[in-house]
């Protein structure tokens, strides 16, 4: 890192823009791309539920045989919970010996749509641009000096 001594608030946004450069190049290299970003996003904002679970004629949902999901899928996924209990009921006179009863409940959960139909309309520019109010003075030759030294980190002139 090259170091000014003539400003040491541009020595400081230099070592920021440094170590945000690597930050972001640690999450690159380990697969956070744009591109796997936004498929992940348009992933969860299109999923389909009925590509994991169905329902029967008598209204029963159940999940459908894992190796029946598109393939990739799985991870669209938040969530999946079943609990199974067995039970005896009590004798009657029909049924001396009682009856056994499942009683099974089942929870299907994928990610959030619309917080991922959010972030991919907010990244598109879609929404209305907010009001962004201003009221710090900035120094014009500092934050010139800034976007420079950011500009040559980037490889840009």
């Amino acid at each position: 890192m090259s170091t000014t001594k003539n400003n040491p608030a541009e020595d400081s946004i230099r070592a920021g823009q440094e170590v945000m450069c690597e930050t972001i190049q640690k999450f690159e290299a380990a697969g956070a791309t744009d591109e796997n970003i936004a498929k992940e996003l348009c992933g969860i904002g299109f999923a389909d539920i009925t590509d994991f679970v169905e329902i029967d004629e008598q209204g029963i949902v159940r999940m459908k045989p894992i190796d029946e999901w598109p393939e990739g899928k799985g991870r669209l996924i938040r969530k999946i919970k079943e609990k199974r209990v067995i039970r005896t009921e009590k004798g009657t006179k029909d049924k001396p010996d009682g009856e056994t009863v499942l009683d099974a409940t089942f929870e299907f959960e994928m990610h959030d749509k619309l917080d991922a139909l959010g972030k991919i309309i907010s990244v598109k520019g879609i929404q209305k641009p907010a009001k962004l109010d201003v009221t710090h003075n900035t120094d014009k030759a500092l934050f010139e000096s800034s976007w420079d030294a950011f500009n040559d980190l980037q490889g840009k002139k």
